[in-house]
């Protein structure tokens, strides 16, 4: 957030909650639009039954909800809460793109004012909120549950993303650095040649992120990435006809013959041994 003192306002940690009480419920989606604000125009107090999902590609502005304003720029996505009033004025000429999402009365009567998530742009979601304010809900059939499933994943990204924003400006550096380096093992797994790779993309010397996630997680580096790949090695032994050779590379192991070491030590049995174990029919 660009102004800590509004986290109150904008804090999305009681839209984790709800969301989370729904389980698997699929939200609805409403409806989508798009207009343009010229520079110096406001858009007067107004809300929607749905929660409401505004992505702005260009432009800079401010809106205010319950009377506590917030500033937003080009790539930030704003979410309001159900009947939430809210306004909005453009600093410069500002493109709106919105969605308007209905929850369940339940779970709409627990929520109220809103987050700001920065700079969206270049994502995925921000690919599918364009998308989805070009569409229009034909109230059944196919494809309303097709935009209403797509609708809830982009909620619900959007609230797991704003929510890691939040919770980055309470922990130490130590922590987020290491929460990167998670981030990227987990996502790079099968292609990191060596520790250097991971610390030049959270920004720290080898040494320096090596005792940091030691530090903080009681354990080394090269022992989480391990891990990672076997953990992804033991779903492919279950899940994919692959042979050895193709699962150690496709987790990154420069071998087979590695591989197996490296699995027979942290599970106890044989990558071959293990697949026969778990695939085994039922008698």
């Amino acid at each position: 957030m660009r102004d800590t003192a509004r986290q109150e306002l904008l804090n999305p940690t009681r839209w984790r909650d709800v969301l989370s009480e729904l389980r698997a419920q699929t939200l609805r989606f409403v409806t989508g639009a798009r207009h343009v604000m010229p520079v110096g125009t406001s858009c007067a107090d107004h809300a929607h039954f749905a929660a409401e999902i505004v992505y702005h590609p260009r432009g800079t502005g401010r809106t205010r909800v319950n009377r506590t304003a917030t500033s937003f720029a080009a790539g930030d996505i704003v979410v309001y809460a159900p009947r939430e009033v809210h306004d909005q004025h453009a600093e410069e000429e500002c493109e709106d793109l919105c969605i308007q999402v209905e929850l369940p009365p339940g779970a709409a009567r627990k929520l109220r004012y809103g987050f700001l998530l920065e700079s969206g742009e270049g994502d995925w979601l921000v690919g599918e909120i364009e998308s989805l304010s070009r569409s229009y809900a034909d109230g059944g059939g196919l494809d309303q549950r097709v935009l209403d499933l797509r609708v809830t994943a982009v909620l619900l990204a959007l609230v797991r993303r704003a929510c890691e924003a939040s919770e980055s400006l309470r922990i130490s550096t130590a922590e987020r650095y290491v929460r990167q380096a998670e981030r990227f093992v987990r996502e790079r797994f099968a292609d990191i040649e060596s520790l250097r790779e991971i610390a030049g993309h959270v920004g720290l010397s080898e040494s320096h992120l090596r005792h940091l996630f030691r530090s903080v997680r009681k354990r080394s580096l090269v022992g989480y990435l391990r891990e990672v790949r076997i953990d992804r090695a033991r779903v492919l032994l279950v899940t994919s006809p692959h042979g050895l050779k193709q699962i150690a590379s496709m987790c990154g192991f420069a071998d087979e013959y590695y591989f197996s070491a490296v699995f027979r030590r942290m599970v106890k049995t044989s990558p071959g041994q293990y697949r026969l174990k778990q695939v085994q029919p039922l008698s």
